[in-house]
């Protein structure tokens, strides 16, 4: 006689909570009778990224990718002819947050690279022998008429380039036949190794599939608890509004910050804030307060010297990936030693000439000898106040991408 155990509803939800997401999805679909259980668990997530072809929940991607009959993938909507398409107009839904992000100055960089690619495949099949995969005149006839093809559609992008650059209205058009398009829905493990994969009409809106993913995924739950957020919206992204992330640390990759951060601000749950950290890419001039009551401000992707004087009042701890003015900073130390910094402010960059730190500092050393309470190679201290003082310090040691660490802290 044989008795099976099952487990309570109070036991399911504590052993739901914290299993891994990819795995309480399965279990969802797969036992129908935790589904509604499922859903009413919190779910705690170290990293979620959200970006115009998927998700990444802890590094498992949901991804879609437009592919065609050439092979060539494309993670952005595209024409009929494979161009990433900067015309396509997408439609406003008051219950989703739209970044569209698109810049159609990148058609430049885009063609550049199918020229190049143009290219190489012309030199290989000239170069083609018997050990190189086609062995045949006939073979060889098939890959000069695919290449020809090609040619025929670049031809076609860049006279729409031209066209849209002239202010051209009217419809341009030449022999070609359309690309065979689809779209590729792939779930993959974070070591990438395929878990499931699936091939859809494509109908030029890849990005309302992705919002979809969004909804079958997170719609419907309590607030979802998020340790790194990353939104990536380089080019469209359709977020729906009815749900809501407890975030520690926030990234937006984007064009236009002030923007997306203001669009946003409805997914992050109340009790987010203040922020721990929060990345800035892309072009910011507003000083919101999400900013100034985060802990600490990033800048991956570098940050301009009148920028961070737009910052020294607004923010104690600020860190730039990557910097080359060291020789515009001393106005702004000035500043600092002239207007006292509260004590615990904190910047710091990531340099790779350290010829450039070494004259910083030097510097500092001859143009405030009077200021100076202890010195070293390495770092020099500089009286503020009676209270106060500025340390000035860098590490030889490199990181992995060659950029050694300069601090500024007020002790």
């Amino acid at each position: 006689m044989s008795t099976s155990l099952q487990l309570s509803d109070g036991s399911s939800k504590s052993l739901l909570q914290y299993l891994e997401p990819r795995l309480r999805f399965q279990l969802s679909n797969q036992c129908p009778a935790l589904q509604n259980i499922e859903l009413e668990v919190p779910m705690h997530i170290e990293r979620l990224d959200i970006s115009e072809f998927g998700v990444e929940i802890n590094r498992t991607s949901y991804a879609f990718q437009v592919k065609t009959d050439e092979e060539i993938d494309q993670t952005f909507d595209v024409d009929e002819f494979g161009m990433i398409d900067y015309d396509l107009v997408v439609d406003q839904n008051p219950d989703t947050i739209l970044l569209d992000n698109r810049d159609p100055s990148n058609m430049h960089l885009e063609l550049s690279y199918e020229l190049q690619l143009l290219q190489n495949e012309y030199d290989r099949i000239e170069g083609l022998n018997g050990n190189d995969g086609i062995e045949d005149i006939e073979g060889l006839a098939k890959a000069r008429e695919a290449l020809e093809k090609r040619k025929t559609r670049y031809q076609f992008k860049y006279l729409k380039l031209m066209a849209r650059e002239m202010g051209i209205k009217s419809q341009i058009s030449i022999a070609r036949e359309p690309l065979d398009q689809h779209i590729r829905f792939s779930i993959n493990s974070p070591d990438r190794v395929p878990l499931y994969e699936e091939h859809l009409a494509y109908n030029k809106k890849i990005h309302e599939a992705q919002r979809s993913l969004l909804e079958k995924l997170f719609v419907g739950r309590p607030t979802i608890c998020v340790k790194s957020l990353f939104i990536d919206s380089c080019f469209i992204v359709c977020i729906p509004k009815n749900m809501q992330f407890k975030v520690k640390h926030l990234s937006l990759s984007c064009n236009n910050f002030d923007e997306d951060l203001n669009a946003i601000r409805p997914l992050l749950h109340v009790s987010s804030f203040p922020l721990e950290s929060i990345e800035v890419y892309g072009k910011w001039d507003s000083l919101d307060p999400i900013l100034k009551t985060c802990g600490v401000l990033y800048f991956p992707g570098g940050c301009k010297i009148e920028k961070l004087l737009k910052l020294q009042n607004f923010h104690r701890k600020v860190h730039v990936n990557i910097f080359d003015a060291l020789k515009q900073l001393p106005p702004s130390v000035k500043s600092w030693l002239e207007n006292r910094q509260e004590i615990g402010t904190e910047y710091t960059f990531d340099i790779s000439n350290e010829d450039q730190i070494i004259l910083f500092l030097d510097e500092m050393k001859e143009s405030n000898a009077d200021r100076i309470v202890d010195e070293a190679e390495l770092h020099v201290k500089l009286r503020m106040d009676n209270s106060t003082e500025l340390y000035i310090s860098y590490d030889p040691a490199r990181d992995n991408v060659g950029r050694m660490k300069m601090k500024f802290q007020v002790q």
